[in-house]
């Protein structure tokens, strides 16, 4: 959920993969719109070849925000194509919209160690907001309290860290050990502690999929966690390749935000089945399916909180 530009790798040897459909899929659940496309190991085909294996991405990408990416043929061996590679990616990372700076301060934990000297570190993407040396902060769901010893942004020494950012906080204050923390959990403004069990959210259900059932066991991804969920339909029954409206009923806490975005996988979590976004994080168990319980997430769908309202 950090990513802004999608960098599609396809060997030129293999074509379109049955994983590569899966990545593509997982990337507009994401909400990503942009994307750039690497033909690799272009050493091992002709340009007959590579016209080809250009030809299946393009009819993978024709129906999706990623159609008309531009392709690029390179080779590691050679080096054919890597500097305009390059250069197309700085290009496309000064054009990315900004991360939303101006909210309250989330870090997605994919990694917590203890480092000697300094104590226990944690890095992550910063979602969101901004954090500073001696800020006070919590660990969510758990609802640890810590405090902001130093930071490292970009794998650089810094005072602040921003959003969009690739962070280490290192960490102090009772009960912050490395165990204590685990991958999956946030670091955030203590405001933002408010850990859920029960979320309404809008599911996109992938092609080719069988329709969503009542009470039906998934994995759930969000950030940097994963975490087991019951499905609870709140509308018509949601068919392939279209939108409805759902009630994850979590094993476990979650910190979450409204309007991220999720991805679920089957229970045995082998393939991706859908995704979509958080719409109500405080969603009630009785009366969920009622007409005004409906309106209400229709109005809360809106991306302008002053609209939701």
């Amino acid at each position: 959920t950090g990513i802004d530009l999608l960098l599609l790798v396809v060997a030129a040897d293999d074509a379109v993969m049955p994983q590569t459909r899966e990545h593509v899929a997982i990337a507009r659940l994401l909400g990503i719109a942009e994307a750039v496309v690497a033909v690799t190991k272009a050493d091992l085909g002709d340009a007959e070849r590579i016209e080809t294996v250009e030809g299946e991405i393009a009819a993978l990408l024709g129906s999706s925000p990623f159609a008309g990416a531009p392709m690029l043929p390179v080779s590691t061996l050679t080096g054919e194509g890597l500097p305009a590679l390059a250069d197309l990616l700085a290009a496309r990372a000064l054009e990315a919209q900004a991360r939303q700076g101006d909210g309250a301060f989330r870090l997605a934990v994919d990694r917590c160690f203890t480092l000697q000297g300094a104590g226990t570190v944690v890095t992550g993407t910063v979602l969101s907001g901004s954090v500073a040396i001696g800020d006070s902060v919590v660990v969510s769901p758990g609802g640890l309290p810590a405090r902001v010893r130093s930071i490292h942004a970009q794998n650089r020494p810094a005072e602040r860290g921003m959003a969009g950012e690739r962070c280490a906080l290192n960490l102090a204050g009772p009960g912050i050990t490395k165990d204590a923390i685990r991958h999956g959990e946030m670091v955030l403004a203590p405001a933002l502690h408010a850990p859920t069990m029960r979320i309404d959210a809008e599911v996109t259900l992938l092609p080719g999929e069988k329709a969503l059932t009542m009470w039906q066991p998934v994995r759930l991804h969000h950030a940097a966690a994963e975490i087991g969920a019951r499905i609870v339909l709140l509308g018509d029954e949601t068919a392939p390749g279209a939108d409805g409206l759902i009630q994850l009923v979590l094993d476990e806490p979650l910190a979450a935000a409204v309007l991220d975005r999720f991805v679920l996988r089957d229970a045995s979590a082998t393939r991706t089945i859908g995704g979509g976004r958080f719409l109500d994080l405080r969603a009630p168990e009785r009366r969920r399916r009622s007409p005004e319980r409906l309106a209400q997430l229709a109005a809360l769908s809106n991306f302008d909180p002053a609209d939701a309202l």
